[in-house]
């Protein structure tokens, strides 16, 4: 509420420490009015000790495509929007539009994003991807060699031994195919096996009277996102 006097439309003021209401008015003189108003924030950089805020959807997490793409943004209560450094494995990540995308490293890679301010407060957010190929967590095999023919009663049985260092959720699954490689039935077991166990599992379904068939076994990690286990499909030719 203190008049600021100015000389050829320059202003100057000294700001108190924290918000300062500026307020502008102009009158014509048939006594219209216009008003803006506007709020000045000073802090002194030696006060400032608040680090900036750092936002990523990024997190510690297992995936299984190489090329990975997150968002981070950085924000100071004082200098407002940062441009942070980020980095994986220690090579630094540019970025476009709080967009960075990396092409990771098989086994685990350390991304790591730093925001600094003007103050010299330092944010800092670690995570590690760990990223494992596609098809390269379980190993199977077919237990027995049955002969199948149209009209049977197909069951087929697998060994099958989690490689990874994780606990996997693994779906074994049996599917009958027409010779136009469509598939006509199928039928599935899923379970959580522990690192380097070593189980059984099996499927089957009636094979129709006739047609030209042969059944495909293969694991994923479950029915909703379809992840292969393993590259190795078994494949058995149904007699006619």
């Amino acid at each position: 509420d203190q008049l600021v006097k100015g000389k050829d439309d320059s202003y100057t003021v000294t700001l108190n420490d924290g918000p300062n209401k500026i307020t502008v008015e102009a009158t014509d003189q048939a006594g219209n009015q216009a008003e803006k108003q506007f709020t000045i924030v000073y802090k002194k950089i030696g006060n400032d000790t608040t680090a900036p805020i750092i936002l990523t959807d990024l997190e510690n997490r297992t995936v299984s495509e190489a090329v990975y793409t997150f968002t981070v943004t950085a924000n100071d209560d004082v200098d407002g929007k940062i441009i942070p450094i980020v980095k994986m494995n220690d090579q630094l990540v540019k970025g476009k539009d709080d967009s960075y995308t990396v092409t990771l490293n098989d086994g685990p890679n350390k991304i790591t994003v730093e925001a600094t301010d003007q103050a010299g407060n330092q944010a800092e957010k670690q995570f590690t991807m760990v990223y494992k190929k596609m098809g390269t967590q379980f190993e199977i095999e077919r237990i027995g060699n049955d002969i199948y023919r149209n009209g049977d009663d197909a069951r087929i049985i697998i060994k099958g031994k989690n490689i990874d260092d994780e606990d996997k959720e693994a779906t074994f699954i049996v599917a009958l195919y027409d010779k136009d490689n469509r598939m006509i039935n199928y039928s599935f077991i899923s379970r959580v096996i522990k690192s380097k166990e070593v189980v059984e599992m099996s499927g089957g379904f009636l094979i129709p009277q006739q047609g030209s068939y042969k059944i495909k076994g293969f694991v994923w990690d479950n029915m909703d996102d379809m992840n292969v286990l393993s590259k190795k499909i078994i494949e058995i030719a149904v007699k006619e």
